[in-house]
C-alpha cells in the first residue's frame, strides 16, 4: 500500500468508516516542528497521502511517546503535494500520528508507536474516504521487498486514543491489508477552523 521513491507504489490502504469522538483532541493543534536531537542516530521517514478532494494531512511525532501527548509536526501536505522526506530519532520509542483533516473541518486520526532503527527507511502512508481514514507504517529500506515496521503498534482503536502498548494491536501481515480493516478510525467532528491552524502549510 506504500509509495516508496525508489519503487513503484503498492495499492494504498482501504479508508473504512470511521466512529466519532468524545471530545478528544486529536491532532494537536498548534504543533511545534520536529527536530532530530543533535547527534542523535537517525531513520528516514516518507510520508504520503492518497486523500479526496479538499482533504490534507499532517503528521506528528509525539514527544511523549507513552502518553500520546505533546506532538510536533514531522510534515503536511495534500494528494498534490507530499512533504519532503524526514528523519526520526533512531533506538528510541516513537509515536506518529497520521492526521486527515477534511474539508468540512473534521479530523481522522490513525496513531503508531515503534522505534525506529538507524539507517533504515520507513513510510507512513495513509488514505481518506468520506467518512474515515487508513494510515500503515511500512518498512522501505529494500524497496522490492516492503513490509510492516518492525514493532510497530497501533494505539488508537475505536473511541480510545491512547491504548497502552500491552493492548494495542501489531500491524497486519501484509502492506495490501493496511489501514482500518475494522472501521476504527477516529472522526472528530467539532474540530473547527482555530483547531486547524498552524497544522498546514501555506
Amino acid at each position: 500500500m506504500l509509495a516508496a521513491c525508489e519503487a513503484p507504489a503498492p495499492a494504498p490502504p482501504r479508508p473504512a468508516p470511521a466512529t466519532a469522538a468524545s471530545g478528544a483532541s486529536l491532532a494537536g493543534t498548534q504543533a511545534a516542528v520536529y527536530s532530530l536531537p543533535r547527534g542523535s542516530p537517525s531513520a528516514r521517514l516518507l510520508m504520503r497521502g492518497v486523500l479526496q478532494p479538499g482533504d490534507q494531512f499532517v503528521v506528528n511525532a509525539l514527544d511523549d511517546a507513552l502518553g500520546c501527548k505533546a506532538p510536533r509536526r514531522v510534515g503536511s501536505g495534500t494528494a498534490q503535494r507530499q512533504p519532503d522526506a524526514a528523519h526520526l530519532a533512531a533506538g528510541v520509542l516513537t509515536t506518529l500520528d497520521f492526521v486527515v483533516i477534511k474539508s468540512q473541518r473534521q479530523q481522522c486520526l490513525v496513531r503508531w508507536s515503534f522505534t525506529p532503527v538507524a539507517g533504515r527507511s520507513y513510510a507512513l502512508q495513509g488514505s481518506s474516504s468520506a467518512t474515515g481514514c487508513g494510515a500503515a507504517l511500512i518498512d522501505v529500506t529494500l524497496p522490492d521487498q516492503l513490509r510492516p515496521a518492525d514493532g510497530a503498534l497501533r494505539r488508537n482503536m475505536g473511541s480510545e486514543v491512547c491504548l497502552p502498548l500491552s493492548r494495542s494491536a501489531p500491524p497486519p501481515r501484509s502492506p495490501l491489508e493496511g489501514g482500518q480493516s475494522d472501521g476504527d478510525a477516529v472522526l472528530n467532528p467539532g474540530a473547527t477552523t482555530a483547531d486547524l491552524e498552524g497544522l498546514i502549510r501555506p
